[in-house]
C-alpha cells in the first residue's frame, strides 16, 4: 500500500485536491443543517451534524485510535495517540472523555490546518506508521502486524487504509500546530538550569515532624458547631454516584485454541508421533535384543569385540568395566549420578535403569549469634519431606506470544461484531445478541466505585491510570438504549469489555442527619490541622531565635522538646528510606541555605496517608559533579519547552471550542 502511494503520487495529488475542494464546499456552505440521515446531535459554528456524521467524524475514528493504542508494543505510539485523543476530547481542566467534543475540535484542527497551511506529507505519515504506530518494542517496523491490521481489523472498524492514513496524518498536523501556536514561547534557561542544579545536589539535613494525629484527640466540636460547619459546606456532602450495568467481560479461550492447534499439527493416522523433545527429534531407538550366549562367555578382561560385534556391544564393554570401580568407591566420594551416567552408562543402560532419586531440597539455615556455634541439622530423608504441589499449567502457557495476541485480536473482532449488531438494533436485545455470539452476560446491582465487582477494577488499556469501573461512571443512561451502550474497551492483559447502563444514580446532597458524623470528623480534622501548623510555626520561631543566640540546631531543638531525624548525603537517586514524601522533602531542602532553617511546610497526601507539618535544618548542601550534567540540562530545557507548547495547544483548543457555540439539540 505504501509503495502504491509513491507510484501514483500525481494521481493521488489530483484526488486529494478534489477531496479538499469538496470538503471546503461542505464545511463552508453547509449552513445550519446536517448532511446525512437522522436528527442533528451536535451543532457547532452554526452547522448541524447528524448521527451519521457524528459516527464518521468522531465515533469511528475514536474506536480506531483506541484500538491502535490498546495494541501498542511501542510506548511512543501509545503516547502519541493518547495525546491526540486527550487534546481533542478532554477539557484542559480534566473531566470525562467526550466524543462530541472530539468532533468539534477535530473540525477546529482541520480548519486551523487550512488557515496556517499545515499538512502531513506522505513521507511523514509513512514514517509515523513505521517508526511509531506499527513499531515493535525495539522501534522496528512490524510489517506483519501492519499487514494483518489492514486486512483484518480496519474492515471490522468500518475504516479504510485511506481513513487510517488521514487520521494518523492529523497526529503529525497537531504536532506542527503546537509548534505554530507555541512558537513565541520559550522556557527560561536560568530557571531550567537552577532546577537541574537543585536535583544534582547531595544534602545532609534534619527534619522535625508535627503529625496531625497528635492534635486530633484534643478536638471535640459541639453539636451546634458541627451543624454550623455543615451549613457552610453543604455542597461537600454528597451521596456516592451509583451505576447498575449489564456487561460482557470476555477473554480468549486459550484451552480451545491450544486443542485446535494440537489437532492441526497432529501427524496423519499411521505415522509415528514425534518424540516429546520436539518435531525434529528422532523417535526413541528400539530396545536392543538380548546378546547371544557366546558373546557373554567372551566378555572377560582380555576379551575384545569380535569382528561381527555390533556398535551397541562395543559401548557395553566400558560400562561393564566401570561397574566394579563404582562398587569400590566409598560412599562419600561417589560421583553424582549424572556424572556416572555420562562416563559409564551406555544408551541401553540409560533406558533400562531407573532414574536417580532426586536430592532432598536444602533446608534453611539460621545465622548463629556472634561467638556461638550451631550444630549441623540432621538432613530429613527425601521420603519424609512434604511434596511441593505442582502448579497446574495454564492453557495459555502452551501458546506462543503471537498465538495469544492473535487470539486477543480475534476476540476483539467478535466483540466489535457484537457491538455493531446491538447498535444497529438501536441498542436493544443486548443479552440476546451476546448469548447468540457465545458470550457470558453478567448483570450487577447498584454499585459505587468502591463496591463495584472485582473484574471491573482492572485497568483500561487505552486510558492509563483508569479502571474499567471508571468507564461506567463516565457514561449515563441517556434517553435511548443506544445512548446507554458503551464502546468496546480493552481491559487488563487480554480482556474486552462492553456494557450497557441500566440505571444511573447521580450524587445528591445529604441531609444534616446523613452527613453529621462526616461533618464532625472533618471539622475536628480542620481544627487539628490549624493546631498542628500553629505548633510547628511556634517551634520553628523558638529554634531560630535560639540559633541566632549562638546555640546549635540540636541544642535548640532539645530545648523545645522536639524530636528530629538526621539524614546524611541524600540525593535524588538515593532517597531517604521510609520517608513517604522523600521527593517533596528533597525539593524543600534543595532551596535552603546550609546552616539555615526552612519555612514550615504543610503536607497533605491522602494516597500515602500523610497529614503533617515539617521544617528542616540543612546542615550541608553541595553540587555533585556529573559527566551527564550538560546533556541533562539540554534535555530538561527541551522538555520544559514541550510542556509550554502543550499547555498553549490545550488553551487554544479550549478557546476554539468555546467560540464554536456548541449545542446538543437531541440531548
Amino acid at each position: 500500500m505504501l509503495e502504491n502511494f509513491r507510484k501514483y503520487t500525481g494521481l493521488m495529488l489530483v484526488v486529494l485536491i478534489l477531496l479538499f475542494l469538496g470538503l471546503v464546499f461542505l464545511m463552508d456552505g453547509a449552513g445550519s443543517r446536517g448532511y446525512g440521515s437522522g436528527p442533528t446531535v451536535v451543532q457547532a459554528h452554526g452547522r448541524g451534524y447528524t448521527q451519521q456524521e457524528f459516527e464518521r467524524i468522531a465515533q469511528n475514528p475514536i474506536r480506531l485510535l483506541q484500538d491502535l493504542a490498546g495494541r501498542q508494543g511501542n510506548i511512543q505510539g501509545m503516547l502519541a495517540i493518547s495525546l491526540y485523543l486527550n487534546n481533542l476530547a478532554v477539557p484542559p481542566d480534566g473531566g470525562p472523555f467526550d466524543a462530541r467534543r472530539f468532533l468539534v475540535n477535530r473540525i477546529n484542527l482541520q480548519s486551523a490546518a487550512r488557515q496556517y497551511g499545515i499538512h502531513a506529507s506522505q513521507e511523514e505519515v509513512e514514517k509515523l506508521i513505521q517508526t511509531t504506530v506499527f513499531a515493535d518494542r525495539t522501534g522496528q517496523f512490524d510489517a506483519e502486524r501492519y499487514g494483518k491490521y489492514v486486512k483484518r481489523d480496519l474492515p471490522r472498524l468500518g475504516m479504510s487504509v485511506q481513513d487510517m492514513n488521514d487520521l494518523l496524518g492529523e497526529l503529525v498536523v497537531i504536532d506542527k500546530l503546537g509548534d505554530v501556536i507555541g512558537s513565541g514561547l520559550q522556557a527560561s534557561r536560568d530557571a531550567v538550569r537552577a532546577n537541574v542544579a537543585d536535583r544534582q545536589q547531595q544534602i545532609t539535613y534534619q527534619i522535625v515532624n508535627f503529625p496531625r494525629s497528635r492534635y486530633e484527640a484534643a478536638q471535640a466540636p459541639t453539636e451546634e458547631e458541627v451543624k454550623t460547619y455543615w451549613e457552610e459546606h453543604k455542597g461537600r456532602y454528597q451521596s456516592d454516584a451509583r451505576r447498575r450495568i449489564t456487561y460482557v467481560m470476555a477473554s480468549p479461550d486459550y484451552a480451545a485454541l491450544a486443542e485446535k492447534l494440537e489437532k492441526n499439527t497432529a501427524p496423519p493416522e499411521g505415522e509415528p508421533t514425534p518424540a516429546p523433545g520436539g518435531a525434529g527429534d528422532p523417535p526413541p531407538a528400539p530396545a536392543p535384543e538380548p546378546a547371544p550366549e557366546p558373546a557373554e562367555e567372551a566378555s572377560g578382561d582380555d576379551a575384545g569385540p569380535s569382528c561381527g560385534q555390533e556398535e551397541g556391544a562395543e559401548e557395553a564393554a566400558p560400562a561393564e568395566e566401570a561397574a566394579p570401580a563404582e562398587e569400590a568407591a566409598p560412599a562419600e566420594e561417589a560421583a553424582p549420578a549424572e556424572e556416572a551416567a555420562a562416563e559409564g552408562e551406555s544408551s541401553t543402560d540409560k533406558e533400562s535403569s531407573p532414574p536417580p532419586a532426586p536430592a532432598p531440597p536444602a533446608l534453611p539455615t539460621e545465622t548463629p549469634a556472634p561467638g556461638t556455634t550451631t550444630p549441623p541439622k540432621e538432613l530429613v530423608p527425601a521420603a519424609e519431606l512434604p511434596a511441593t504441589p505442582a502448579t497446574p499449567p495454564s492453557p495459555a502457557d502452551a501458546l506462543s506470544t503471537e498465538e495469544k495476541e492473535g487470539a486477543i485480536r480475534d476476540l476483539g473482532i467478535k466483540m466489535d461484531d457484537l457491538w455493531t449488531r446491538i447498535y444497529e438494533n438501536d441498542g436493544n436485545d443486548f443479552e440476546q445478541f451476546a448469548r447468540d455470539g457465545g458470550f457470558e452476560v453478567q448483570s450487577t446491582d447498584l454499585y459505587t466505585r468502591d463496591s463495584a465487582p472485582e473484574d471491573l477494577k482492572e485497568p483500561l488499556r487505552d486510558a492509563p491510570g483508569k479502571l474499567a469501573v471508571d468507564a461506567t461512571f463516565e457514561r449515563d443512561k441517556g434517553t435511548s438504549p443506544a445512548d446507554a451502550l458503551s464502546d468496546i474497551r480493552r481491559v487488563g492483559e487480554d480482556k474486552w469489555f462492553l456494557f450497557r447502563i441500566d440505571d444511573a444514580v447521580e450524587p445528591k446532597e445529604l441531609t444534616f442527619e446523613e452527613a453529621r458524623e462526616q461533618a464532625r470528623t472533618d471539622l475536628a480534622r480542620e481544627r487539628a490541622l490549624e493546631a498542628m501548623t500553629e505548633a510547628a510555626e511556634q517551634a520553628r520561631t523558638a529554634v531560630a531565635e535560639a540559633m541566632k543566640a549562638g546555640k546549635s540546631f540540636e541544642d535548640a531543638a532539645k530545648e523545645q522538646d522536639l524530636t528530629f531525624l538526621k539524614y546524611d548525603d541524600v540525593t535524588v537517586s538515593k532517597p531517604v528510606p521510609g520517608e513517604p514524601l522523600a521527593q517533596e522533602v528533597f525539593d524543600i531542602a534543595a532551596k535552603v541555605d546550609p546552616g539555615s532553617l526552612s519555612d514550615v511546610s504543610t503536607q497533605i497526601n491522602e494516597q500515602n496517608g500523610v497529614h503533617r507539618a515539617i521544617f528542616l535544618f540543612v546542615e550541608k548542601r553541595e553540587l555533585v559533579d556529573s559527566p551527564t550534567y550538560q546533556s541533562m540540562l539540554e534535555q530538561s530545557y527541551r522538555r520544559a519547552g514541550d510542556t509550554l507548547r502543550q499547555l498553549a495547544l490545550q488553551n487554544w483548543f479550549a478557546q476554539q471550542y468555546a467560540a464554536a457555540e456548541v449545542r446538543f439539540p437531541s440531548s
